[in-house]
C-alpha cells in the first residue's frame, strides 16, 4: 500500500480500512526533541494523513465505528495516560489515568465504549485492566505480576496477549466472561504479535533466522489454564544465585539529602571543553578545541593551523548559537606569515607587512633570557617595479648571564656589538637595474640586477641603560638574481656604506665596502 512512515511503535490497530499507528516525527528546532504522532491510513486510497502534529502518543487503536482513536499519551515525568481522540479531528474525549499506574500500553477497544489495555503498576507488576468509557473508570482484570505483558488482541470476547509467567514469552488468553487464562504456547524462544480472526491464530515467532509467522487453529481445548501461582510468581529462566540474600538497597539504605537550588546563569555558562583534536589532510595541519555548554545551546570550536605548501599559519574560531530560531552561525580566522602574490618582476610585493617575535628563557642551571621582535612594510615605489622598505628591529637581553647569542643585524656597515638594549629602523628603496636573461653552459643564468639605497639608524644602550650611543649609515647594494644549473635559485651582491658615526671601539673607516654571500644555499 505505502512505505511505513519511520516508527518507534511496531503495533498498528486496523478497523474498517482504517490503519492508525504512532510515527516519529523529529522538532524543528531541537535536534534532542522528538515527537510521535497517530498516522491514519485509507488502505482502498492509499492516503495518509496526521492526526495531531508535535505529540508524545504510543500504540494506538481505532474503535470499530472508526470514530474514535485510544492512544497512551507519555507524559515527560515518566507517567502515562491513556487518550480517547476523536478520529477526525483529535480532539480528547475521555482521559483514563490512576495513581496506582504509572504506564498504560498497547490499548484495545473490546467495542465502541470499552477497552482492554495493559497497564504497569508503581511497584513494577504488570496487569490487564479494563477502561469502561461511560463510567471512566479502570478494573483490573488479571491478577498483578512481575511478569512482562504486552501485544493485545480481542476477538469474541477473549484478549491475546504476549507474558512471560512461565519465564518465557508465550501467548495467553484471558476469557472477558469469567477472567479465567490459559497458555497457548509452550516454545523455547519468544512470541509476538498475535492476531485472532475466524478460527486461526497468527503471531511472529523469534528464531534464529529472525522473526517467523507461524498459526495454529483456534482451538480452545488445547489451551491449558493458568493457576494465579504461576502468574504471581513467574518463573525464571535463568535464576540468581543467593537472590535471596540480596538486600533492599534502593529504599532503606539510601540517605535522603537535600540540595540548595539558585537559577541557572546562562551567561557564566557558555563554555565547557570537553574534547581537543589533532587532524591532518595534506597540506593543513589542524588542532581543534571543542566546546558544548551545558544547556546545548552553544557549540565552539577553537583552532590553529599549519599550511606546510604556503607555509602559513592561522588561528580561528567557529561557534554555533543555538538558542534562538533560526540557529545562528559564524566563525573568524586569522591568517599570519602569509605569502602575497606578486608578479615576477616585483622585487617585493606592493603593499605588505610583516612581524616576528622570539623570546628566549633558560630553564636549567642558569638564568636567562632574551627577546627580540622585528617587522617590515612594504610600499610601492615611484615606478611599478619599484619597492620603499621600512624595517625596525628590538633586542634585549639579560645583564647577568649572556647564555644566548646575538640575533640582531646591526646597523649596515658597522661591527657587530651585543649590548643590553638595542633598536633599528632601516628605510630601503629597491628597484631594478637591468635584466641580462643570459647564461652560459647549463650552469649559471642570470635573471636580473637590481640595486638598493639604504639609510640606518640603530640605538645602544649601556648595560643599567643609562648611557646611549648612536650609529647611522647610508649606501647602496647591487644584488645579482641568478640561478644555478637552471634550477637553484642564489642571490649574491655587492654593499658600499658611508659611516655617519664612529665606531664604539677601536678604527672606524667610513667607507666600507662587503660582498654578500647568502649562508644557506636554498635546496
Amino acid at each position: 500500500m505505502r512505505t511505513r512512515d519511520i516508527s518507534i511503535d511496531e503495533q498498528f490497530g486496523y478497523r474498517n480500512g482504517k490503519i492508525v499507528y504512532a510515527a516519529f516525527e523529529p522538532d524543528a528546532r531541537w535536534g534532542w526533541k522528538d515527537f510521535s504522532v497517530i498516522k491514519i491510513l485509507d488502505v482502498h486510497s492509499g492516503e495518509q494523513r496526521t492526526l495531531l502534529h508535535k505529540t508524545k502518543y504510543f500504540t494506538p487503536d481505532i474503535s470499530p465505528d472508526g470514530n474514535k482513536i485510544a492512544a497512551v499519551q507519555v507524559l515527560p515525568g515518566g507517567k502515562s495516560e491513556l487518550h480517547i481522540l476523536d478520529a477526525n479531528d483529535g480532539k480528547i474525549i475521555q482521559q483514563f489515568h490512576s495513581d496506582e499506574i504509572s504506564v498504560f500500553t498497547d490499548p484495545k477497544f473490546i467495542d465502541d465504549s470499552a477497552l482492554v489495555t495493559a497497564v504497569r503498576l508503581n511497584d513494577g507488576r504488570m496487569a490487564l485492566a479494563m477502561a469502561d468509557m461511560a463510567t471512566g473508570g479502570v478494573v483490573r482484570l488479571t491478577t498483578p505480576s512481575y511478569g512482562i505483558v504486552g501485544y493485545l488482541s480481542i476477538n469474541n470476547g477473549v484478549v491475546f496477549f504476549t507474558a512471560s509467567f512461565s519465564g518465557n514469552d508465550e501467548l495467553y488468553a484471558l476469557q472477558l466472561k469469567d477472567k479465567k487464562i490459559f497458555r497457548l504456547t509452550q516454545t523455547s524462544l519468544g512470541n509476538y504479535f498475535v492476531n485472532a480472526t475466524g478460527k486461526k491464530l497468527v503471531w511472529s515467532g523469534f528464531t534464529a533466522e529472525g522473526y517467523q509467522l507461524k498459526e495454529m487453529n483456534f482451538d480452545e481445548t488445547k489451551w491449558i489454564e493458568v493457576q494465579e501461582a504461576e502468574i504471581k510468581t513467574p518463573a525464571s529462566p535463568f535464576p540468581v544465585a543467593k537472590a535471596n540474600e540480596l538486600h533492599d538497597i534502593l529504599l532503606n539504605e539510601v540517605p535522603q539529602r537535600k540540595f540548595a537550588t539558585s537559577n541557572y546563569k546562562q551567561a557564566g555558562h557558555l563554555f565547557h571543553f570537553h574534547i581537543w583534536r589533532p587532524y591532518f589532510e595534506d597540506p593543513d595541519f589542524t588542532y581543534s578545541l571543542y566546546s558544548d555548554n551545558i544547556l546545548n545551546t552553544l557549540s565552539t570550536e577553537i583552532f590553529y593551523h599549519y599550511n606546510r605548501d604556503d607555509k602559513t599559519n592561522g588561528l580561528g574560531m567557529n561557534f554555533l548559537y543555538g538558542a534562538w530560531y533560526p540557529f545562528i552561525n559564524g566563525g573568524l580566522e586569522y591568517t599570519f606569515n602569509q605569502p602575497v602574490t606578486k608578479a615576477t618582476q616585483h622585487i617585493y610585493s606592493r603593499l605588505g607587512y610583516s612581524f616576528s617575535i622570539d623570546h628566549r628563557h633558560a630553564i636549567s642551571l642558569y638564568s636567562s633570557y632574551q627577546f627580540i621582535g622585528s617587522a617590515s612594510l612594504y610600499l610601492p615605489g615611484f615606478f611599478s617595479t619599484h619597492s620603499i622598505v621600512f624595517k625596525g628591529s628590538f633586542q634585549q637581553r639579560d645583564t647577568t648571564n649572556i647564555l644566548f647569542s646575538n640575533l640582531f643585524a646591526n646597523a649596515r656597515g658597522y661591527d657587530e656589538y651585543y649590548f643590553s638594549r638595542m633598536w633599528r629602523l632601516s628605510a630601503n628603496y629597491h628597484f631594478p637595474i637591468v635584466y641580462p636573461d643570459w647564461g652560459f653552459g647549463n650552469i649559471l643564468y642570470f635573471q636580473r640586477i637590481r640595486g638598493n639605497a639604504f639609510f640606518d639608524f640603530e640605538r645602544v644602550y649601556s648595560k643599567d641603560k643609562t648611557v646611549t650611543r648612536d650609529l647611522r649609515s647610508v649606501g647602496g647594494e647591487v644584488y645579482f638574481d641568478t640561478r644555478w644549473w637552471n634550477e637553484y635559485p642564489l642571490t649574491f651582491g655587492v654593499r658600499y656604506s658611508h659611516l655617519l658615526d664612529n665606531e664604539l671601539a677601536g678604527t672606524t673607516q667610513k667607507n666600507v665596502f662587503e660582498i654578500l654571500i647568502p649562508i644557506v644555499i636554498p635546496q
